[in-house]
């Protein structure tokens, strides 16, 4: 694959697609009042079997409305791999910092709404502090998040969809932009088309945009970037051989695919692993969000992934902590929006070994925010 630095036009072409991006990103807040995660099937170190509850206490808490008159952080998720784990261990820090009681609940591996509102319910009955809930469309558990607001307790959505009322704080990764990292990447690195497959996971609320946002970047360099052919992903048969499986599909089909695009890191091992298995080293795979092994993969510079939109792993965990901190002193806003973005990491500038994605800034309510910034206030 023949590669440069910066192609005639290429800067061009990437404002045009960032542009765009930022344009659709920007209606998209105005349509929802603010803007984002989800790989492999692995459960988290400390979490329980999907529909369990796991806890922990850090130092004395004081007296609320729950059973056994501690403040509780009941944290729902949709899913229990890719960045999910790392958020339950974020919240888990929240939580013993705050001098929280921590219930974690998970619904199934192939995504199950039916078992995602049922742990809200559950959160709603234990008289939870407040509500976390990852990666579940909103829409779909809007009953069970109105529910909540009656009994008085603030529902946090993180990468889960549009609002619905009842919803206190919408958390986010900015996929409108991260999209288009990529997409300006393709543009300023190769002298040649680029024909793109696109992995998807409908089910969930991120992955949606991070598909529609490339997509719709990719659609302004049609000559430069042609997508041939998106598959969606499995989640119930194991998201990384399913990604094997689709990538091999596909590429059996289409010889002329030379770029598959991700959209969190288990797929991405997927499609490294089927590129593999077809002996295609002409292949480059793009990716989102950045897990240790990915990184690892990344720092041979021998790895087919080629860029990876990374969400800003420092700058979430301070949004999460603020808020729940401004909830525990009942300052929280009536309604509040972030939307964080991260950098591209590439083979030369991957963090050192065993880090998350540092950095970082976040639009917090119509306001740009830097991650150090939001690191004190999450501390105040």
């Amino acid at each position: 694959m023949k590669e440069r630095s910066h192609g005639p036009g290429g800067s061009s072409r990437r404002a045009i697609a960032l542009a765009l991006c930022a344009c659709l990103g920007g209606a998209l807040m105005a349509g929802c009042g603010g803007s984002s995660g989800g790989g492999g099937s692995s459960t988290p170190s400390g979490s329980s079997a999907p529909g369990s509850t796991s806890t922990s206490a850090g130092g004395t808490a004081p007296k609320t409305a729950t059973g056994d008159g501690t403040q509780e952080l009941c944290v729902t998720s949709l899913v229990s791999f890719g960045l999910a784990p790392v958020f339950f261990e974020g919240y888990k820090q929240i939580a013993t910092d705050l001098k929280m009681k921590y219930v974690q609940k998970i619904a199934s591996p192939d995504g199950n709404l039916q078992s995602a509102a049922s742990n809200i319910e559950q959160c709603i009955q234990s008289k939870a502090t407040a509500i976390v809930g990852i990666a579940t469309e909103n829409a779909a558990v809007a009953a069970q998040i109105a529910q909540a607001a009656k009994a008085g307790i603030p529902y946090i959505a993180d990468e889960s969809g549009s609002p619905v009322p009842g919803v206190k704080a919408t958390i986010w990764g900015n996929e409108w932009e991260n999209s288009a990292k990529l997409v300006g990447y393709l543009l300023t690195n190769y002298t040649t088309p680029r024909k793109v497959l696109v992995l998807k996971a409908t089910v969930l609320p991120v992955v949606r945009r991070r598909t529609t946002g490339f997509l719709a970047a990719a659609a302004v360099e049609k000559g430069q970037i042609q997508v041939e052919a998106t598959a969606e992903l499995d989640l119930a048969a194991g998201v990384a051989n399913s990604a094997t499986d689709k990538v091999t599909a596909a590429l059996r089909a289409n010889k002329d695919i030379n770029v598959v695009v991700a959209p969190w890191d288990d797929p991405a091992a997927g499609a490294v692993a089927a590129l593999k298995r077809l002996g295609r080293d002409d292949v480059a795979v793009l990716s989102y969000d950045g897990l240790e092994p990915t990184y690892a993969a990344m720092r041979t510079g021998q790895s087919p992934i080629a860029a990876l939109a990374a969400l800003p792993s420092e700058a979430l965990f301070n949004v999460r902590k603020a808020v729940v901190g401004q909830i525990l002193a009942k300052s929280l806003p009536d309604s509040v929006n972030a939307l964080c973005t991260g950098p591209l990491v590439t083979k030369d500038n991957v963090p050192g070994k065993g880090s998350l994605t540092p950095g970082g800034e976040c639009i917090v309510s119509g306001k740009v925010v830097s991650a150090a910034t939001l690191k004190q206030q999450a501390a105040g």
